[in-house]
Protein backbone atom coordinates (compact mmCIF):
# COMPACT_ATOMS: atom_id res chain seq x y z
CA UNK A 1 0.00 0.00 0.00
CA UNK A 2 1.42 3.65 -0.86
CA UNK A 3 0.03 6.84 -1.41
CA UNK A 4 1.02 8.83 -4.16
CA UNK A 5 0.03 12.51 -5.76
CA UNK A 6 -3.48 12.22 -7.12
CA UNK A 7 -2.84 14.42 -10.10
CA UNK A 8 0.75 13.03 -10.54
CA UNK A 9 -0.55 11.42 -13.65
CA UNK A 10 3.11 9.92 -14.65
CA UNK A 11 2.89 7.64 -11.50
CA UNK A 12 -0.40 5.91 -12.71
CA UNK A 13 0.69 3.70 -15.48
CA UNK A 14 3.19 1.97 -13.93
CA UNK A 15 1.35 1.62 -10.20
CA UNK A 16 -1.32 -0.03 -12.70
CA UNK A 17 0.89 -1.92 -14.86
CA UNK A 18 2.62 -2.99 -11.36
CA UNK A 19 -0.85 -4.26 -9.84
CA UNK A 20 -1.92 -1.80 -7.84
CA UNK A 21 -5.42 -0.62 -7.65
CA UNK A 22 -6.80 2.95 -6.27
CA UNK A 23 -8.59 2.28 -3.27
CA UNK A 24 -8.72 5.79 -1.56
CA UNK A 25 -8.94 9.31 -2.46
CA UNK A 26 -7.84 11.90 0.15
CA UNK A 27 -10.08 14.66 -0.89
CA UNK A 28 -9.79 18.35 0.77
CA UNK A 29 -12.18 21.43 -0.54
CA UNK A 30 -10.96 24.83 -0.15
CA UNK A 31 -13.35 28.02 0.30
CA UNK A 32 -16.35 29.48 2.11
CA UNK A 33 -19.44 27.31 2.54
CA UNK A 34 -21.69 28.19 -0.09
CA UNK A 35 -25.95 27.80 0.53
CA UNK A 36 -27.46 24.53 0.55
CA UNK A 37 -29.89 23.30 -1.79
CA UNK A 38 -33.17 24.56 -1.45
CA UNK A 39 -35.78 21.80 0.18
CA UNK A 40 -38.47 21.55 3.01
CA UNK A 41 -38.31 17.98 3.17
CA UNK A 42 -35.00 17.27 5.19
CA UNK A 43 -34.64 18.55 8.50
CA UNK A 44 -30.84 18.49 10.20
CA UNK A 45 -30.01 18.45 13.37
CA UNK A 46 -26.81 17.59 15.85
CA UNK A 47 -27.07 13.69 16.88
CA UNK A 48 -28.84 12.46 19.95
CA UNK A 49 -28.49 9.25 22.39
CA UNK A 50 -32.07 8.28 20.63
CA UNK A 51 -30.29 8.20 17.28
CA UNK A 52 -27.35 5.95 18.80
CA UNK A 53 -29.12 2.67 16.92
CA UNK A 54 -30.42 3.97 13.95
CA UNK A 55 -26.93 6.01 12.85
CA UNK A 56 -25.47 2.74 13.67
CA UNK A 57 -27.24 0.93 11.28
CA UNK A 58 -26.69 3.56 8.63
CA UNK A 59 -22.77 2.89 9.35
CA UNK A 60 -22.88 -0.60 8.82
CA UNK A 61 -25.26 -0.45 5.64
CA UNK A 62 -22.40 2.12 4.50
CA UNK A 63 -19.33 0.05 4.74
CA UNK A 64 -20.93 -3.14 3.39
CA UNK A 65 -21.34 -1.15 0.35
CA UNK A 66 -17.95 0.50 0.62
CA UNK A 67 -16.62 -2.99 0.90
CA UNK A 68 -17.07 -3.97 -2.58
CA UNK A 69 -14.55 -0.64 -3.39
CA UNK A 70 -11.79 -1.55 -1.27
CA UNK A 71 -12.50 1.28 0.97
CA UNK A 72 -13.52 -0.60 4.02
CA UNK A 73 -13.91 -3.88 5.09
CA UNK A 74 -16.48 -5.58 6.66
CA UNK A 75 -15.85 -8.35 9.71
CA UNK A 76 -17.34 -10.11 12.37
CA UNK A 77 -16.78 -6.88 14.83
CA UNK A 78 -17.78 -4.33 12.66
CA UNK A 79 -21.01 -4.06 14.17
CA UNK A 80 -19.80 -3.65 17.80
CA UNK A 81 -17.14 -1.24 16.66
CA UNK A 82 -19.55 0.87 14.63
CA UNK A 83 -22.22 1.24 17.77
CA UNK A 84 -19.14 2.39 20.01
CA UNK A 85 -17.86 4.75 17.28
CA UNK A 86 -21.32 6.50 17.42
CA UNK A 87 -21.96 6.55 21.17
CA UNK A 88 -18.75 8.42 20.88
CA UNK A 89 -20.06 10.87 18.73
CA UNK A 90 -22.72 11.92 21.06
CA UNK A 91 -19.83 12.81 23.69
CA UNK A 92 -17.76 16.02 24.28
CA UNK A 93 -17.93 19.83 24.41
CA UNK A 94 -19.13 20.44 20.88
CA UNK A 95 -21.43 18.71 18.05
CA UNK A 96 -19.18 15.61 16.45
CA UNK A 97 -22.41 14.69 14.11
CA UNK A 98 -25.31 15.35 12.53
CA UNK A 99 -28.32 13.58 11.54
CA UNK A 100 -30.89 14.26 8.37
CA UNK A 101 -34.31 13.66 9.06
CA UNK A 102 -37.34 13.65 6.73
CA UNK A 103 -41.02 13.35 8.47
CA UNK A 104 -39.36 12.64 11.55
CA UNK A 105 -37.34 9.64 10.32
CA UNK A 106 -33.35 9.54 10.49
CA UNK A 107 -32.10 8.71 7.27
CA UNK A 108 -28.80 10.00 7.20
CA UNK A 109 -25.73 11.11 9.03
CA UNK A 110 -22.49 12.99 9.04
CA UNK A 111 -19.88 13.37 11.67
CA UNK A 112 -16.59 15.23 12.34
CA UNK A 113 -12.76 15.17 13.75
CA UNK A 114 -12.45 18.41 15.16
CA UNK A 115 -9.04 19.95 14.74
CA UNK A 116 -7.25 18.41 17.70
CA UNK A 117 -7.93 15.15 16.14
CA UNK A 118 -8.10 15.64 13.01
CA UNK A 119 -4.09 16.16 12.26
CA UNK A 120 -3.47 12.09 11.21
CA UNK A 121 -5.63 12.74 7.90
CA UNK A 122 -4.50 16.27 6.55
CA UNK A 123 -1.75 14.25 3.80
CA UNK A 124 0.47 16.77 4.37
CA UNK A 125 -1.55 19.16 3.55
CA UNK A 126 0.15 22.85 3.45
CA UNK A 127 -2.29 24.56 6.16
CA UNK A 128 -2.97 26.08 9.67
CA UNK A 129 -4.09 22.78 11.28
CA UNK A 130 -6.07 24.78 13.11
CA UNK A 131 -8.37 26.01 10.57
CA UNK A 132 -8.41 21.52 9.44
CA UNK A 133 -11.22 19.58 9.99
CA UNK A 134 -11.65 15.80 9.05
CA UNK A 135 -15.34 14.64 7.59
CA UNK A 136 -15.76 11.03 9.04
CA UNK A 137 -18.58 8.30 7.93
CA UNK A 138 -21.69 10.34 5.80
CA UNK A 139 -24.40 7.94 4.83
CA UNK A 140 -28.00 8.80 3.32
CA UNK A 141 -30.21 5.71 3.76
CA UNK A 142 -30.19 3.23 0.58
CA UNK A 143 -33.65 3.66 -2.05
CA UNK A 144 -33.80 7.65 -0.98
CA UNK A 145 -30.07 8.52 -2.40
CA UNK A 146 -30.41 10.77 -5.04
CA UNK A 147 -33.06 12.91 -3.75
CA UNK A 148 -31.62 15.72 -2.56
CA UNK A 149 -30.29 14.27 1.25
CA UNK A 150 -27.24 14.73 0.95
CA UNK A 151 -26.44 17.66 -0.45
CA UNK A 152 -29.38 19.16 2.27
CA UNK A 153 -27.13 17.80 4.98
CA UNK A 154 -23.11 18.36 3.81
CA UNK A 155 -24.00 21.73 3.13
CA UNK A 156 -25.50 22.04 6.74
CA UNK A 157 -22.24 20.62 7.73
CA UNK A 158 -20.47 22.78 5.91
CA UNK A 159 -21.58 25.83 7.77
CA UNK A 160 -21.04 24.37 11.10
CA UNK A 161 -17.53 24.24 10.68
CA UNK A 162 -17.54 27.62 8.83
CA UNK A 163 -18.96 29.57 11.07
CA UNK A 164 -16.13 27.55 13.70
CA UNK A 165 -13.52 28.51 11.54
CA UNK A 166 -12.63 25.51 9.50
CA UNK A 167 -11.88 26.73 6.03
CA UNK A 168 -10.41 23.39 5.34
CA UNK A 169 -12.89 20.32 5.45
CA UNK A 170 -11.06 16.74 4.11
CA UNK A 171 -12.44 13.71 3.49
CA UNK A 172 -11.35 10.01 2.21
CA UNK A 173 -13.75 8.62 -0.54
CA UNK A 174 -13.45 5.54 -2.68
CA UNK A 175 -12.15 6.34 -5.94
CA UNK A 176 -13.82 3.07 -7.62
CA UNK A 177 -17.83 4.03 -5.90
CA UNK A 178 -19.90 5.36 -8.46
CA UNK A 179 -21.75 7.30 -6.21
CA UNK A 180 -19.32 8.46 -3.78
CA UNK A 181 -16.61 10.43 -6.30
CA UNK A 182 -19.49 12.58 -8.33
CA UNK A 183 -21.10 13.81 -4.81
CA UNK A 184 -17.92 14.72 -3.48
CA UNK A 185 -16.43 16.19 -6.52
CA UNK A 186 -19.82 18.58 -6.67
CA UNK A 187 -19.79 19.14 -3.23
CA UNK A 188 -16.65 21.09 -3.87
CA UNK A 189 -13.53 18.59 -3.10
CA UNK A 190 -10.77 17.77 -5.38
CA UNK A 191 -8.32 14.96 -4.61
CA UNK A 192 -4.70 15.41 -2.89
CA UNK A 193 -3.40 12.01 -2.18
CA UNK A 194 -4.69 8.43 -3.89
CA UNK A 195 -3.59 5.21 -1.35
CA UNK A 196 -2.89 2.32 -4.08
CA UNK A 197 -3.28 -1.20 -3.06
CA UNK A 198 -1.80 -4.56 -4.10
CA UNK A 199 -3.61 -7.59 -2.78
CA UNK A 200 -2.46 -10.07 -2.35
CA UNK A 201 1.05 -8.55 -2.55
CA UNK A 202 1.40 -11.71 -4.94
CA UNK A 203 -0.04 -9.58 -7.76
CA UNK A 204 2.67 -6.98 -7.39
CA UNK A 205 4.77 -7.38 -10.60
CA UNK A 206 7.11 -4.70 -12.90
CA UNK A 207 5.27 -1.94 -14.26
CA UNK A 208 7.94 -0.79 -15.97
CA UNK A 209 7.13 -3.05 -18.69
CA UNK A 210 5.25 -1.54 -21.30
Amino acid sequence: MLSWASRDAAVVKVLRNSGFTPTAVLAARVGAARPGPETTMVTVRAIAPSDVETVTSLHETLIRWDDNFGGAHWRASTPARMHDYVTELITGPRPRAWVAEVDGHVVGSCDVEWPETAGWATGGIAADPATVAYIGTMSVAPGIRGTGIGSALIAHVHRELSASGISLPVLHYAPLNPLSAPFWHRAGYRPVTTTWTAQPHTVLRDGRAG
